[in-house]
């Protein structure tokens, strides 16, 4: 297959998997939802139903107009343009398959504009290297005692369900080596000597995840069943049986300015988190089991003073407060998880206070994630610390 037909497939592969995703989660891009918005500017006022609506459904048909069109370059400028403005009046929107089709998008624009061979091989490559970079950094965020204690074993259950008995106890203490694993799939991409063989494990790995997480297992986050999908088609289109390309065409080619823009944000940034000074999810932290938490307590006036669809989040604890599922909340109004961050649980926090009388009527408690040199604190937040000014005392 030439390039220029490889490069028709890619557009494809992005376009399809951007618009699955969107219509799986089609109420995280509108604004009259109860789950609230956080917007990266506190004075950023949403658009009110229908409008939302209507900029919604033309949102997408620009990314129709992008899989039709034979030179899309400014459709997709339209798109990206568009999805930078929806962002902003929403952070949670920066979901990690969002994030890494928009960077895809983004380098087909560049080179679909050009339309020469020097472009569609940059093109290509770059989508080499987010992919490649996604396994590194996705491995090393599994790297913890919450991947190893929690997630793997739960992730594993719909698995050992088909096993023996006599295997589970040895299957699941191949935890620690799941992060190793997923790592070397990244590092693999790269060399001609061992790119077959990441590819390989890599189309397996999704083949687990989907039985685990998928309708067959725990039947949760489809939007994320199709971004598997997605990478292991990227896996075939971009590295199967590849071989004109080096790690330094990938890493830091010669004058590919937005190839190396690519690098920093995907390769050298998500180093960061492990610092806590990068988001989670710009760092592929996926299904990795340390991030920061949060748990949002209500007092039973405010519970009933709630719209029911948020209400029937809440459950009554031992103490009398009701604790509203943040997981539960999201997922359920947008088919997301929540936005592994303070500051979007502070938003979320801060829109329930509208409901209380008193300041200690809504708490939060939210629990940072363990970075390499501090360990996760917890930091418990009312109405007043949340700057809510419309609770009366």
């Amino acid at each position: 297959m030439d390039s220029a037909r490889r490069v028709w497939w890619l557009k494809f592969g992005v376009v399809e998997g951007m618009l699955v995703g969107l219509l799986l989660s089609a109420k995280l891009w509108m604004n009259g939802r109860p789950y609230p918005l956080t917007p990266v500017w506190d004075g950023l006022k949403p658009l009110a139903y229908p409008f939302d609506a209507v900029v919604f459904a033309g949102w997408v048909l620009v990314l129709g107009a992008v899989l039709l069109n034979t030179r899309p370059a400014k459709w997709i400028a339209v798109f990206l343009a568009m999805a930078a403005v929806l962002v902003c009046f929403d952070q949670s929107r920066l979901q990690p398959w969002f994030y890494q089709y928009s960077i895809l998008l983004a380098a087909l624009g560049v080179c679909l504009r050009k339309g020469d061979a020097a472009a569609r091989n940059a093109c290509l490559n770059t989508g080499r290297l987010v992919v490649a970079s996604i396994y590194f950094w996705s491995g090393l965020q599994k790297a913890n005692p919450g991947f190893r204690e929690d997630v793997f074993p739960w992730l594993m259950e719909p698995v050992l369900r088909l096993l023996p008995t006599a295997l589970h106890a040895g299957i699941l203490q191949a935890a620690p080596a799941v992060p190793l694993l997923e790592a070397g799939i990244g590092v693999g991409l790269l060399f001609r000597r061992t790119r077959s063989a990441a590819v390989v494990f890599a189309l397996a790995m999704h083949a687990l995840i989907l039985l685990a997480i998928g309708p067959l297992g725990h039947n949760r986050n489809s939007v994320v069943w199709s971004w598997n999908l997605a990478m292991g088609f990227f896996l075939l289109l971009l590295f199967w049986r590849q071989s004109d390309f080096t790690q330094r065409d990938l890493l830091w080619p010669k004058g590919q300015a937005l190839q190396k823009a690519v690098f920093v944000l995907v390769t050298l940034l998500p180093s960061l988190s492990f610092f806590g000074l990068w988001d989670n999810y710009l760092s592929w932290a996926l299904y990795a089991g340390n991030k920061t938490d949060a748990s949002l307590y209500v007092s039973g006036a405010v519970k009933e003073r709630m719209p029911q669809r948020v209400r029937k989040y809440a459950e009554e604890d031992e103490d009398g407060h009701y604790e509203i599922s943040l997981f539960d909340w999201s997922f359920g109004e947008m088919n997301v998880p929540p936005y592994p961050e303070a500051r979007i649980y502070r938003s979320v926090a801060k829109s329930l206070c509208r409901y209380a009388a008193r300041a200690d009527d809504v708490t939060l408690v939210v629990e940072s994630k363990s970075t390499w040199f501090r360990k996760g604190v917890e930091q418990t937040y009312g109405c007043a610390s949340l700057g809510a000014a419309n609770h009366t005392q």
